[in-house]
């Protein structure tokens, strides 16, 4: 499982820590135990928020900032880790049966509430049916649809329950990650439809390591350690989490040892590490940026163009120049933390101007008096969409746009605003109104989130799903129809192995960079053991073996 694979006690600043900054990682090796302090235990840990709460309720809650503070509040049954293996929290293990439509639970005994109350299978049973109801509105409601009919809930007996699916699906224990457990004995009288309107803040009984004490709206929020913890009692007294939006006044907080840690940006990260006074932690991060090639639109409907595109890219230089080392290049289609990536399959496309000239050649372009190439009388001259506002990006564009220029193509830049750019990809036009943008996606861990870009019934974006490459293969979308009702993990990697060889030769999209979070922390920030917040799918710590040097 996960927590025995990330044992690198770095992951835990970050996150946490970040917590709110939603980081991740690590890179150096656990310090020496301290001496003289009275041992880990006790303490209060300085993190950062970058906003305010904006609720406590631990079923509506989709913002990172609540869900980061929630996080050491709620959980939920347990989750699918990148292996495709069941991390088990309040569910110590599942069964399923022959036909993969009943998924049986075996809840932990002896979980406690924070208010002493023990938790049982009415109390996931309650949370179920909450989910469920219309009138409650809570946004996880649609992944528990399945081909149009509910999933069902039944009680077994005092700690077993049972998921009854309509039809086969290996991502719904996914998606059981942003179920958490709520109170039956608390919230029973409450109606649906005044749920998302409870008062929370006031009466916010979970079973999480933490419990909230104290939020000041604009300074802090305050949790203490939960005694009774089922995972063992944490070593703090407690966890204060400070707001700070802005980053540069993170930075200063941080090294006048206001807050213990915070991402912070490549450079600064290079200057933190070169002072030495704080840990600086990288670690893979969560999302991959690429450049999305119209499939359904010239030049781009030939695939020979769109290998030669991926061969004219220098990912070396970018992660070097660009983002200082704290990028790693990208060679698949999805992000690096998803569940059965396997880069060995995919084709890399190495850098290399000669074999992408030569395989333009080839494929009939020749160059103009001008130094553009030309084919069937059209010039080589096309528009790259990209969001503003990122200075990385745009260096980024600017080397891949003089390499492209070396061998003949012309990429115009246009810079556009966040709603200008949701507009072309939710278009539903065919094709798409666009030849080529840059663009980043984080679904999630499960391939199967990555059906909604691919697959060809998501085409066209807007109309139907968020196809906006233009991609149509009958054989990727058996791949993914197949791959989401294997139950068993190896036999479903294959699926996603083999879809990742396809867009791969097809050279679907331009993959450039999985980007590193980064983060400082100070020195008495310490951990032991790692797990993955269910919110977002960081690596964040295990906030029960969080401790600092007194």
């Amino acid at each position: 499982m996960y927590q025995k694979k990330a044992r690198i006690w770095a992951t835990v600043v970050l996150a946490v820590v970040l917590a709110a900054s939603a980081l991740s990682g690590c890179s150096q090796p656990a310090p020496a135990e301290p001496g003289g302090n009275g041992g880990k235990e006790g303490g209060t840990v300085l993190l950062r928020l970058t906003g305010e709460v904006t609720t406590f309720n631990p079923l509506t809650a989709s913002d990172g900032v609540s869900g980061t503070v929630l996080s050491y509040v709620r959980e939920p049954l347990g989750y699918v880790d990148y292996d495709g293996t069941w991390d088990a929290r309040l569910a110590e293990s599942y069964t399923v049966s022959e036909d993969g439509l009943e998924f049986t639970f075996n809840l932990r005994k002896g979980v406690k509430w924070h208010d002493g109350e023990t938790l049982d299978a009415d109390d996931v049973i309650f949370t179920a049916n909450l989910m469920m109801n219309e009138e409650a509105n809570i946004p996880i409601r649609p992944r528990f649809i399945l081909g149009g009919e509910p999933v069902r809930w039944e009680k077994v007996d005092e700690y077993t329950v049972k998921m009854i699916v309509p039809q086969r699906n290996a991502t719904i224990l996914d998606h059981l990650r942003h179920m958490y457990i709520v109170p039956e004995h608390l919230l029973k009288d409450v109606p649906p439809a005044e749920f998302k309107n409870y008062n929370f803040l006031d009466n916010l009984v979970m079973t999480g390591p933490f419990k909230l004490a104290e939020y000041k709206t604009g300074e802090y929020v305050r949790l203490v350690r939960f005694d009774d913890y089922w995972d063992g009692k944490p070593y703090l007294d407690e966890v204060v989490l400070r707001i700070v939006p802005d980053q540069a006044a993170a930075i200063v907080a941080l090294e006048s040892g206001q807050i213990d840690a915070t991402a912070v940006t490549p450079e600064q990260a290079i200057r933190l590490r070169e002072k030495g006074e704080l840990n600086v932690y990288q670690a893979p991060g969560s999302g991959i940026e690429f450049i999305c090639l119209n499939n359904r639109a010239w030049p781009f409907d030939d695939a020979r163009v769109r290998k030669a595109m991926n061969h004219a890219i220098d990912k070396d230089t970018i992660c070097e120049k660009v983002y200082l080392g704290f990028a790693r290049p990208a060679w698949s289609y999805t992000a690096a933390d998803v569940m059965f990536l396997n880069e060995d399959v995919v084709e890399k496309y190495e850098y290399d101007l000669d074999k992408a000239a030569a395989i333009l050649a080839d494929a009939g372009w020749e160059k103009g008096s001008d130094g553009i190439l030309v084919k069937d009388g059209k010039k080589f001259e096309f528009e790259l969409n990209y969001r503003s506002g990122s200075l990385e990006t745009e260096q980024l564009l600017l080397i891949y746009q003089a390499d492209l220029a070396k061998i003949g193509i012309k990429m115009n830049l246009r810079a556009l605003e966040a709603s200008a750019m949701t507009n072309i990809l939710i278009a539903g036009s065919d094709p798409l109104p666009y030849q080529a943008m840059h663009n980043g996606v984080s679904p999630g861990i499960d391939p199967d989130n990555y059906a909604l870009i691919y697959h060809s019934s998501q085409y066209p974006s807007g109309k139907n799903g968020f196809n906006y490459v233009g991609y149509l293969n009958p054989e990727v979308d058996r791949c993914f129809d197949e791959g989401k009702l294997e139950m068993d993990p190896a036999q479903r990697a294959k699926y996603y192995e083999d879809i990742q060889k396809m867009i791969s030769e097809d050279a679907v999209i331009v993959p450039l960079i999985y980007k590193e979070s980064v983060s400082a922390a100070t020195k008495r920030l310490h951990m032991e053991d790692a797990w993955m917040l269910p919110d977002s799918g960081h690596r964040f710590p295990k906030p029960q073996w969080l401790w600092v040097e007194k």
